[in-house]
């Protein structure tokens, strides 16, 4: 073979897919694709067949003689792919004409294939008349071939092939009517032609089995019937409809696919209908019975938590007197047990919200450093009751700000180490920190137990799972747990994009440890979760106290007299209003409101508060409800503290609500947290989306013309305040409702400044979204990537 022909040889046998698609369209435009296969695979059959003939003959001439009068080519062997496919579509009843029609096209796209490849000028030639003459022969045999069988030949052959065919149609009409689901097939204008024997049963239609098959084209039975059934209906692929059937009202899965085909010979689609009615059923009684139980833990959480509020008030404030020791151990026994009886009910309602798909990820700049020392001063005072060391080993962390979720991490390095000093035998604990690779952070507790067991160390991650690693007596005295703490740590590890995990330690105990990605943050850091460092109010405050409980009152009043304040105490919502109609002047400084009032609601009382005092008083709502979101939506509180709640965190919420320069926060993530989780980051980001463009058009109808009228400030004041507070943008929502109240009372000496207030913080709560959508949004997608 010359070295031209060999070329040629590697241009055919690297174009074989270019060679199929010409084939194809040049048959589909010119009308010979309704007498051919419409599979893509019977056309790269013809053409594997042809490239083989061809080839072959390339490698044995030089040149292919010319045809001669006396050559028999039905016996060469270059010829008998044509032959045979010959054969075949004469018995499909394919004339003569049509199959050599189709024989110049395909001729056509391997003159046009030479043409393409690279070879001398002279070449060319010669590689053209090649390819012709080997088309000449093949047209030849062909034609020789056509008409020399028999008639009973030909008889049988089509008696067989006709035999073939009936039975693989059979076969394939038996497979459809054999789909359990109902299935349709529709033309191009999703119109029904034909459909299974469980789409005639969901109709309640009696027929044969393949009655669709067999009518007459266009003549259902009951065509009527059937094209009602989908009236109305989008039948898009992966929705769910509900239809009216011979069943009842049933819901479906649409499940609808283009005919696989690879010209126009056959058109429409296949629709294949999943019955999920009882699906849909069960997740609606899931979830139903999900709202069951989160209602009975916030009523369950609600009756447990008032009292045991009471329990651990009391025990503070009779722990400030002066008592024997014996009296003192009481005491201290009493508050351990409290203390414990706290930490199991948060464990349970973690690990349902965990279960329920609740806790978000709050992600933001925090200080790695500071963490790391709340934990210390945490934990170093049960370390040093229990007679143990807590040793803090992080030569790698500094003041460098890192993005995460402060909170997250806290609590599972609290409750690691919390477990570590739990079973410690003698020596120290030891909370160590180093960086690994990139961004990699890795926490260590090791403690200086007798260490777990390997099989154990498998199912320590399970929740309701407890392991006894120190005698009887010694956990009696440091007190066991739900079994829940190491099993929410994981959840939370989870969500952070973490992993966690426990190793045998050189020497005895075991080492917890926790992976996390905490890479730098570009902007300034918010405090730790929670500041250890206690903030006090500037001077003595006067305070409403509105509680029913009686043990509560008693609790409250004792904390807040003993850090100085006067409490003055409604027992319901009315004595509250009443009370604040008469206060004497200066007034009251803060309000602390439970939310749960036997005469009226909790919010409601506020909104009246705010009625009365002009939105200046703070409000610090207290509940032992474990439903806070709804809370924390609601413009009319400023701070939030949930029953059981300390004397330090109360004298921070004071502080941060009374102390000069206290301001209400621009965004609580929290809101957004809870948006993300229950609507996803699709749903969420449109509701962003949304509020931005009722913030542009707000601010331009303040702007725009001459001085609005009280009543469309007013109008626009309440847009701003409803889509602010769906955010959780605090200073927004409470500037608008200022503006709101001094708008509907014609206040018109203080609505230009609130208005300059209103629309300052309308431009800055726009920046301030926009920064955490941005920090709350990537850490998600990033986890989702890896």
């Amino acid at each position: 073979m010359t070295d031209a022909l060999q070329l040629l040889t590697a241009h055919i046998r690297e174009n074989e897919d270019s060679l199929v698609d010409q084939v194809i369209h040049a048959a589909s435009d010119t009308g010979y694709f309704q007498y051919t296969p419409a599979l893509t695979r019977a056309w790269r059959e013809s053409v594997l067949g042809l490239n083989t003939d061809l080839c072959a003959a390339l490698s044995a001439w030089a040149d292919l003689p010319p045809i001669i009068a006396e050559a028999d080519y039905q016996t060469e062997p270059y010829c008998q792919f044509a032959l045979e496919t010959g054969r075949r579509h004469r018995a499909r009843g394919v004339t003569l004409g049509l199959f050599l029609g189709l024989i110049k096209h395909f001729r056509a796209c391997y003159l046009d294939l030479v043409r393409e490849c690279p070879l001398p000028e002279h070449e060319h030639t010669r590689a053209q008349r090649f390819v012709e003459r080997f088309f000449d022969r093949a047209e030849l045999a062909v034609c020789a071939d056509w008409d020399r069988p028999d008639k009973d030949e030909v008889i049988a052959d089509l008696t067989a092939k006709n035999r073939l065919l009936a039975n693989e149609k059979d076969k394939y009409l038996t497979l459809f009517e054999s789909i359990r689901d109902p299935a349709f097939v529709l033309d191009v204008a999703g119109k029904v032609e034909n459909l299974n024997a469980a789409a005639w049963r969901l109709l309640g239609i009696e027929t044969d089995s393949g009655e669709a098959y067999y009518c007459p084209q266009g003549e259902l039975p009951e065509r009527k019937r059937i094209d009602a059934f989908f009236s109305g209906q989008g039948l898009e692929d992966d929705t769910t409809i509900t239809l009216e059937t011979a069943q009842g009202r049933r819901s479906f899965e649409v499940h609808r696919r283009a005919v696989l085909e690879t010209g126009s010979k056959y058109s429409g689609s296949l629709l294949v209908l999943s019955d999920v009615t009882a699906h849909l059923r069960a997740l609606a009684e899931t979830e139903q019975a999900n709202r069951a139980k989160s209602a009975f833990l916030a009523t369950v959480s609600h009756e447990i938590r008032t009292p045991l509020n009471g329990i651990l008030g009391a025990v503070r404030l009779l722990g400030r007197d002066q008592l024997t020791q014996e009296q003192q151990s009481y005491v201290t026994a009493i508050a351990r047990s409290g203390e414990r009886l706290q930490t199991l009910i948060d464990n349970v309602l973690d690990y349902s919200r965990i279960e329920a798909g609740k806790l978000a990820l709050d992600a933001g700049p925090f200080n790695l450093r500071e963490i790391l020392d709340n934990v210390m001063a945490i934990m170093s005072p049960r370390a040093k009751e229990l007679g143990l060391g807590l040793v803090l080993d992080a030569p790698d962390v500094s003041t460098a700000i890192v993005r995460g979720d402060s909170c997250k991490l806290q609590q599972v390095l609290l409750n690691l180490v919390g477990n570590a000093l739990k079973f410690g035998d003698q020596g120290d604990v030891r909370l160590g920190l180093r960086r690994l690779e990139g961004t990699v952070v890795r926490f260590e507790v090791e403690d200086c137990g007798p260490g777990i067991a390997a099989e154990e160390r498998e199912r320590l991650f399970l929740p309701f799972t407890q392991l006894h690693r120190a005698s009887p007596a010694r956990d009696r005295a440091r007190g066991s747990g739900s079994g829940l703490g190491l099993a929410i740590c994981q959840h939370l590890t989870r969500i952070m994009g973490g992993r966690i995990g426990v190793d045998p330690a050189r020497s005895r105990g075991s080492i917890f440890w926790l992976e996390i990605a905490l890479p730098p943050a570009g902007e300034p850091a918010a405090p730790a979760c929670p500041v250890v460092d206690v903030p006090q109010p500037s001077r003595p405050l006067s305070l409403l106290l509105v509680e029913d409980d009686e043990v509560n009152q008693l609790v409250a009043c004792g904390l807040l007299e003993c850090a100085g304040h006067s409490v003055t105490i409604a027992g319901n919502g009315a004595d509250a209003i009443d009370a604040l109609k008469t206060q004497s002047q200066p007034g009251f400084d803060v309000v602390v409101l439970d939310i749960r009032l036997p005469d009226m609601d909790g919010f409601e009382v506020a909104a009246r508060i705010r009625e009365l005092t002009d939105w200046r008083m703070p409000i610090v709502a207290v509940t032992a409800h474990v439903a806070r979101s709804e809370i924390k939506r609601r413009d009319t509180i400023d701070a939030l503290l949930i029953k059981p709640f300390d004397p330090q965190e109360l004298q921070r919420t004071l502080a941060n609500l009374t102390n000069p320069g206290a301001r209400v926060r621009f965004l609580d993530r929290s809101v957004i947290c809870e948006h993300l989780e229950q609507l996803g980051v699709a749903r969420t980001e449109r509701i962003v989306s949304a509020f931005e463009r009722v913030c542009s058009v707000s601010l331009a109808e303040l702007d725009d013309g001459p001085e609005p009228q009280p009543a469309t400030i007013a109008a626009v004041a309440h847009r701003l305040r409803g889509a602010a507070n769906g955010l959780g943008l605090r200073h927004l929502a409470r500037q608008a409702a200022k503006v709101e109240l001094a708008a509907t009372q014609f206040a018109s000496a203080d609505l230009l400044g609130l208005l300059g207030d209103l629309k300052g913080s309308a431009l800055r709560s726009q920046r301030v979204l926009e920064s955490a959508w941005r920090a709350m949004v990537l850490p998600r997608a990033s986890a989702n990537d890896s």
